[in-house]
């Protein structure tokens, strides 16, 4: 049986490890933008394996021989935030958000990830095995449309098997219901390119016939298509 002062101990323990692994992902992030492969040479395991944002598998030889700095006219900065860490035995599973800001040629630009890391102890220190990135998407600039064009949107759309989908149109703001399900606001990244805020994955794409009318509507999500038909008996014909 651990005793308090034992627990007390174990507790600061676990809590130096947990800073000790921040401190070094931040390290190995500011490694990133120089192209310091000794950062990472040093930290990571020989059996290292990255799984980056575009779901590509790299191996830690062809990640090293990779590496390098930014090119002239790049500069950035990465901080590691959000940081926690779970450990069981001689395993750490951590993980974080990484805040990246960038200057690319003369213009500021911003992008977040989620990173998930596994470490093991190997004496006398821990070393990255392996780690996964997402992109944290955000949604797009919404812009304003006329209102003719939301009156050409508005109406109801059908999946093959009947499932319905409706746009409406209050003359002020635009929604999108599917099924019996409810409303969620709509917005235009461009004209005939739609979306819903918060779902910055999947974009509603107007599709036109030759006379120019809508005849469906394609639901993208990233690559992967449903084509939602549009329902003539049930649509709303602008005046």
């Amino acid at each position: 049986m651990v005793g308090a002062g034992g627990a007390v101990l174990a507790s600061n323990a676990m809590a130096r490890t947990s800073d000790d692994l921040e401190r070094i992902t931040q390290e190995l992030a500011d490694a990133l933008a120089p192209g310091k492969k000794d950062v990472w040479a040093h930290w990571t395991h020989p059996d290292f394996v990255l799984t980056d944002e575009n779901g590509v598998r790299i191996e830690r030889n062809r990640f090293l021989a990779e590496m390098s700095p930014l090119p002239p006219g790049a500069s950035g900065t990465i901080k590691v935030v959000d940081f926690s860490a779970r450990r069981v035995g001689d395993t750490q599973v951590t993980t974080y958000a990484l805040d990246e800001s960038e200057h690319f040629h003369g213009e500021d630009l911003h992008a977040a990830y989620r990173q998930t890391d596994t470490w093991v102890y190997i004496a006398p220190a821990w070393r990255l095995l392996a780690a996964q990135i997402i992109a944290l998407r955000t949604d797009p600039p919404a812009v304003e449309l006329p209102a003719k064009l939301w009156d050409e949107y508005s109406g109801h759309y059908r999946l093959p098997d009947g499932l319905s989908l409706e746009i409406g149109w209050d003359g002020k703001s635009a929604s999108i219901r599917k099924g019996s399900g409810v409303s969620h606001p709509l917005k235009a990244e461009l004209a005939d390119i739609l979306f819903v805020p918060g779902e910055p994955r999947v974009r509603y794409l107007v599709q036109r016939g030759p006379d120019g009318r809508v005849i469906r509507l394609i639901q993208r999500r990233e690559s992967w298509d449903l084509v939602w038909g549009r329902d003539t008996n049930l649509t709303r014909r602008p005046e």
